[in-house]
């Protein structure tokens, strides 16, 4: 057998490859073989593997208005607005804009007719051979999901067109649910984990790449997929979605599994809802004043009340949660109006798996409580300057893997040593969130002799609280798996710069509010060394240097978005003759992995810097972006910040 090229479409298991693969002769005349898959998974497996992007702006719009006019692209004025629309919707798919263009190409440029099937993109496209084609395609995806898979992306229409989901609130949605079971129950988190990885690889849901939503990867559901999956939802009565006044369900008369309300304009339709066998509710943006009682839904499991109005004189209707003994997972995050200070009977949920309290959300705790929750993985955010005795307590949540904490005021001696002996016995914790009143709370007292953090940490974040100094326990020797930090300092010494930059496993980096960057023994900004940050993603940091290169050839190779939050007096205080080699100072070439940059240059007292200053290190800093071989795309940006914040960052 001679030289051969062979173009193989579509393999679904690896299984079909490695029979393929016996049947092909390795004569070593550099032969070549091709395959596509939809499973990144197989796409590894088989070999080297190049994965196809979305389609960018520009390229979507030649593909569209090509297949819509023909060669010329000419788009009539009236139809542009709608046009970025459906490519929006489209998401640079290249099946689904070569789809919505065949519709609109028969329909002759009608406004009306396109906005029509714009509106319906989400609710139920045309029955045309296309589109019929587009969800075959995606029916064979689905149906060769296993059971625990279809399950878990059927979840997911719950959800809204464009929705970011965060990873790990959707994954203890999915355990608390009951989709499945592990050999044992430490371990469905990492299950959860990998479900969503394989839906992410087989390409029905697209990854966020941001850390700003956590140690799990955010995502989000395209258009047409979350078209399809919602039409299977309805046709198994898997949930029931009421948003608009509009309600997205097979019947309505008919036993409510998984109820979603989102918008405080919905018609609530009482009388025609079966809820005894509710075993998931999610509420956004409605006012809770016109729900029925909690007590109704005694089978609830599932009881999310994300970015909810809550009126004050009303809250008495989350007394009733007390009665609710099946539910496993509970998020009163970003309830308005905030400060609501509540006691409720959470002891009586013995099978509570997840609990979230939203930051400006009180729950007050009695003593003796946490003993009860020994089921509880999750607590966040939890006030101890309310219920200081469960700093004390603490040491009871053995199976706790995410920890948030916060103090309204600086807590006193007794607190700390309560808190700092509690956290060395939550031997599974992997996330530790602590929080103050924005940098008034001084967090020192976790430098000081706290010598065993938990060695499984990989996530610290204290970005509203300030460290005087990087603490000793934070050291690759201590936590050899932390992969994302958010911390605040006073000072940053070049040391610490290197430390940090030690981290084997870090991915995201996030420094905030420093009082003294400048090195006054070295004469120089904190430099980035070569070889440091070696897996570094994501990184955000409150300097931007005038002088001297801060990146060094070799530091931050696979870093990819990068911030710089700085204060704007700081900066021009150098004087205007180093702005001109801004672009110089940064090193930004030395970042071979680049793709985002943004620079905030943030003022506290408005005027202080003339606008023409502003433009030219504007200028300096978009040379720098265009000098880079990434051309990476950049968001400069001016933020002023009130007076009262002004006070509390000095104070």
């Amino acid at each position: 057998m001679g030289r051969y090229l062979i173009v193989i479409d579509d393999i679904w298991d690896i299984k079909h490859w490695e029979v393929i693969r016996c049947a092909m002769a390795d004569n070593h005349y550099e032969n070549r073989v091709i395959t596509t898959t939809r499973d990144r998974d197989v796409a590894h497996k088989v070999g080297g593997a190049y994965e196809l992007k979305p389609l960018p702006d520009e390229t979507s719009k030649i593909l569209f208005f090509g297949r819509i006019f023909g060669i010329n692209n000419d788009c009539p004025d009236d139809l542009v607005e709608v046009s970025e629309t459906l490519l929006k919707k489209c998401g640079g798919v290249p099946l689904a804009i070569i789809t919505i263009a065949g519709l609109l190409a028969s329909r002759e440029g009608n406004k009306r007719e396109w906005n029509k099937l714009c509106d319906s993109i989400g609710s139920g496209l045309d029955n045309s051979p296309d589109v019929k084609k587009m969800r075959k395609i995606l029916a064979l995806s689905y149906h060769h999901l296993s059971i625990h898979l279809k399950t878990c992306l059927l979840y997911l229409s719950i959800f809204p067109e464009d929705y970011i989901i965060q990873g790990d609130r959707l994954i203890w949605r999915w355990i608390c649910e009951g989709f499945f079971n592990g050999v044992q129950d430490e371990y469905l988190f990492e299950l959860g984990e990998s479900y969503l990885t394989e839906l992410i690889n087989r390409g029905l849901i697209q990854a966020v790449d941001s850390y700003s939503y956590g140690m799990t990867t955010a995502c989000r559901v395209h258009d047409l997929v979350l078209e399809f999956i919602s039409s299977i939802s309805i046709e198994e009565n898997f949930c029931t979605v009421l948003h608009n006044k509009k309600g997205k369900s097979a019947a309505i008369t008919s036993k409510v599994r998984r109820l979603f309300l989102q918008l405080q304009d919905v018609e609530m339709p009482q009388g025609r809802l079966i809820l005894s066998y509710m075993r998931s509710l999610t509420v956004s943006g409605h006012w809770l004043d016109k729900m029925w009682p909690l007590s109704f839904s005694l089978q609830l499991r599932v009881l999310d009340l994300e970015d909810c109005y809550l009126l004050e004189q009303r809250h008495k209707l989350l007394e009733h949660l007390g009665s609710l003994c099946q539910l496993r997972y509970l998020a009163l995050e970003d309830i308005y109006p905030s400060g609501l200070l509540l006691t409720i009977q959470i002891g009586q949920l013995k099978h509570l798996i997840c609990l979230r309290v939203g930051f400006h959300f009180k729950i007050k705790f009695r003593p003796g409580v946490v003993r009860e929750l020994e089921c509880l993985q999750e607590l966040s955010m939890i006030s101890l300057s309310k219920s200081p005795h469960v700093a004390k307590e603490l040491r009871h949540f053995t199976k706790l893997r995410v920890l948030g904490i916060t103090f309204e005021d600086m807590p006193d001696e007794s607190l700390k040593g309560w808190l700092l002996e509690s956290l060395c016995h939550l031997e599974n914790l992997q996330s530790l969130i602590v929080r103050g009143s924005f940098d008034l709370v001084s967090l020192d007292f976790f430098g000081e002799g706290w010598t065993s953090p938990p060695r499984n940490l990989r996530r610290f974040d204290s970005s509203f609280g300030s460290f005087s100094y990087l603490p000793s326990w934070i050291s690759p020797s201590n936590l050899l798996e932390l992969s994302i930090i958010e911390m605040q300092m006073d000072n940053l010494r070049q040391e610490d710069l290197d430390i940090l930059g030690s981290f084997p496993s870090l991915q995201s980096l996030r420094l905030r509010c420093y009082k003294n960057i400048w090195d006054e023994r070295r004469k120089q900004w904190p430099v980035v060394c070569a070889d440091t940050f070696q897996c570094l993603w994501d990184c955000q940091l409150w300097i931007l240097p005038t002088g001297g290169h801060m990146f060094a050839p070799g530091a931050m190779p696979k870093v990819h978005s990068l911030k710089f939050d700085c204060y704007i007096e700081d900066v021009f205080s150098l004087g205007l003759a180093n702005l001109p080699s801004l672009d110089d100072s940064l090193g930004l070439e030395n970042l071979p992995s680049l793709q985002e940059l943004r620079v905030c240059f943030n003022e506290f007292t408005r005027g202080s810097v003339t606008r023409e200053a502003y433009d030219k290190a504007e200028a300096a800093i978009r040379c720098a972006a265009d000098d880079h071989p990434n051309r990476p795309t950049l968001d400069v940006g001016r933020r002023f910040f009130p007076s009262w914040m002004i006070n509390s960052a000095s104070a």
